[in-house]
């Protein structure tokens, strides 16, 4: 029988040496859950992912947002259950156009499909590995829209869209994307672009 305790294993203590960075960048690479080939994904004993592989010929997407809080909504909450906790993600996606093309190629898409995000956070991380970068959402279940907003005229939006994506379930508070060394975590980021 397996030990499902959780035990507390390190000090809680802040790293004064090195402030956390508030907030995301404004880019991130959004995939098609279904295009990741989970059998060839490696994780490690932390949760972080060391290698994130697309099937053949699938790509994902570069995902920049507007504004000087990119992502700002985004959050991530604990989901108390009967049995288990788990923990809910939650990522805002702004898209200030508004055509046929957007409508058809991108909202319809975000409102009906399942996603795996990829942040890029404006903390570094750790200077080795820069772990705590590039932080996975939706890796556990997928990421699906939760709520699909477009005004006609709004102060912030003009006539854009707002898409909330949210991941229900997932296993771990976080996770990243973390390779053996700062430059093969920034490149393995990068490899997500490329069919």
């Amino acid at each position: 029988m397996a030990n499902c305790d959780f035990l507390l294993a390190q000090e809680i203590s802040n790293f004064c040496d090195k402030p956390l960075a508030k907030g995301a960048t404004s880019e991130a690479v959004i995939i098609n859950r279904n295009d990741i080939d989970f059998d060839a994904t490696t994780t490690a004993a932390d949760g972080s992912v060391t290698s994130l592989v697309l099937k053949s010929g699938k790509k994902g997407y570069r995902c920049l947002q507007p504004g000087n809080k990119p992502y700002g909504t985004g959050n991530t909450t604990l989901a108390v259950g009967d049995y288990n906790n788990t923990w809910t993600h939650t990522l805002p996606i702004i898209l200030l156009a508004h055509d046929a093309d957007v409508t058809t190629n991108i909202i319809e898409v975000l409102g009906k499909g399942e996603f795996v995000v990829v942040v890029k956070m404006k903390n570094t991380g750790d200077t080795t590995t820069a772990n705590g970068r590039y932080q996975i959402y939706g890796f556990d279940n997928g990421m699906r829209a939760s709520e699909q907003t477009h005004t006609i005229a709004d102060d912030a939006l003009g006539s854009g869209w707002s898409t909330t994506l949210q991941e229900e379930g997932a296993m771990k508070p976080a996770r990243f994307l973390v390779g053996t060394t700062a430059e093969a975590t920034e490149q393995a980021y990068e490899a997500l672009v490329q069919a």
